[in-house]
């Protein structure tokens, strides 16, 4: 089963995983690493690393982050250009919870690459962003 970690700034993180389980229940392999005021970004980055050791069986790691350009997306370049790292591991920035459930999901079903799992879950990511009001053209008051 492919991995799962979030990498955010704040408690962002760790709202998301209890968001999710809310709606679908606990699930396996997923983990997060949370940045806050003040942290040593080298220690981040091993953190980083560590919880992406802790959650591969196997067959590569999602990473979700919050913001591209931010620390954890920064950091997430660097691991992903390492030559000599040594896990398979895929980065999504923009986490937002339809690409989160729609991964957790998907990576149950036999026979998903890794890959095919990062291209569904960006596409979840992106079409379950909505403008309410032009979809239901309500008035603005």
């Amino acid at each position: 089963m492919v991995g799962v970690l979030l990498a955010t700034h704040g408690c962002l993180a760790k709202s998301f995983i209890d968001s999710v389980e809310l709606i679908i229940g606990q699930k396996k392999l997923i983990d997060c690493v949370c940045l806050s005021q003040g942290d040593d970004i080298q220690e981040f980055s091993n953190k980083i690393k560590q919880k992406i050791k802790e959650v591969d069986e196997g067959e590569g790691v999602i990473v979700f982050t919050d913001l591209f350009g931010g620390s954890p997306a920064n950091i997430m370049i660097q691991i992903i250009n390492d030559i000599n790292y040594q896990h398979k591991v895929y980065c999504i920035t923009g986490l937002n919870v339809p690409m989160l459930l729609n991964l957790l999901m998907l990576r149950e079903e036999k026979n998903i690459s890794l890959e095919n799992l990062y291209e569904q879950s960006y596409k979840a990511g992106v079409s379950g962003i909505y403008k309410v009001n032009d979809l239901f053209k309500l008035k603005e008051e």
